[in-house]
């Protein structure tokens, strides 16, 4: 299942857009007034907002979602929530409430400037918005730690021997971040763990909808902060297993925070020695999660008219004019 099913599109009907007359200065605006559209001599920006309103029925005081605001402005809010979590996977894992706040009203701008609509945010709104950060880390780490067995050869079995062997296991990955590397024992081929390319596949590529696809400006190339996102979850996840038993563990958004800091260190270190090497890799990734999500880009057409086919296809025209109906079978030219 998709990380972003609850995108508008896979579940709310298509809005009508009506336009209205400009309100007097006695006009009241509905809740559900269609918004004002902007002439071709104005821009969006210039409009005076609407206020976003809260849909029939809606009760205060119970958990807060998108779905509680009118149907069009539930659509822009949810819009505005996948471009926040694209950002949160791959400029900064942990933006903070100043850095969040400004990218909530950054991909609500987005979300009204696309869908040519102007609506008011709100505090409230900028709240629901921030939220999906811990939503899309929360979303990382459960892939991840569905993948950690077959990955790392883990065992649930309970003997003492699996246990011992699960300890071992978990202590060897995590010492010098060995788990990322192509090869764990020699610690040989870093960011190269095939583990990377499943995890971005399920989490950013799973299908042709995925953000990974509809916002390549994020995920082109793999960020190094989209690397640091995953290994600070993959260490994690690999905690969870150092008792020899899997137990899961509650995530601390500070200590994973100064972990991820670390890692993004680690990987601008690695990049430093030698960019382009680290920038094709980065590239190569995006390209292989994008193939994982059917997108192929630059298909070869393979074409018909070769060999023998050409040799009668010239021997067919010579002596012709194609001027003559009787060089065109079935064609009327009435």
């Amino acid at each position: 299942m998709s990380l972003w099913s609850d995108d508008e599109d896979s579940s709310q009907p298509a809005t009508r857009k009506t336009k209205r007359p400009l309100p007097s200065t006695e006009d009241t605006p509905s809740s559900s007034a269609p918004l004002k559209k902007a002439k071709a001599s104005e821009s969006l920006s210039e409009l005076p907002p609407e206020k976003a309103a809260f849909r029939d029925g809606y009760i205060a005081g119970k958990r807060p979602k998108a779905s509680d605001y009118i149907l069009t402005v539930e659509v822009l809010l949810l819009r505005s929530m996948r471009e926040y979590e694209s950002r949160v996977s791959t400029i900064n894992a942990f933006p903070g409430p100043l850095l969040g706040g400004q990218w909530a009203r950054t991909t609500w701008k987005n979300a009204g400037e696309e869908k040519d609509e102007v609506y008011e945010i709100t505090d409230h709104m900028v709240s629901l918005i921030c939220q999906r950060g811990s939503r899309i880390r929360g979303s990382v780490a459960s892939v991840v730690r569905s993948q950690i067995i077959g990955t790392y050869d883990f065992s649930r079995q309970t003997t003492v021997k699996a246990i011992t062997k699960n300890i071992t296991l978990s202590a060897a990955l995590l010492k010098g971040a060995a788990f990322h590397y192509k090869d764990p024992a020699t610690t040989s081929g870093y960011a190269q763990s095939k583990i990377i390319s499943e995890i971005l596949h399920l989490c950013w590529f799973d299908e042709a909808n995925s953000p990974g696809i509809i916002y390549p400006r994020f995920f082109n190339p793999i960020s190094l902060n989209t690397l640091a996102l995953i290994f600070v979850m993959i260490d994690h996840c690999l905690k969870e297993w150092s008792t020899g038993k899997h137990v899961r563990a509650d995530f601390s958004e500070k200590l994973s925070g100064q972990s991820y800091c670390a890692y993004v260190t680690d990987l601008e270190a690695w990049s430093d020695l030698n960019k382009t090497v680290v920038a094709n890799t980065r590239k190569k990734y995006y390209l292989r999660a994008r193939r994982s999500a059917g997108i192929i880009d630059n298909a070869k057409q393979v074409t018909s008219l070769v060999g023998d086919a050409k040799d009668r296809a010239r021997d067919e025209m010579a002596g012709r004019t194609g001027e003559t109906d009787s060089e065109m079978s079935g064609v009327d030219d009435s």
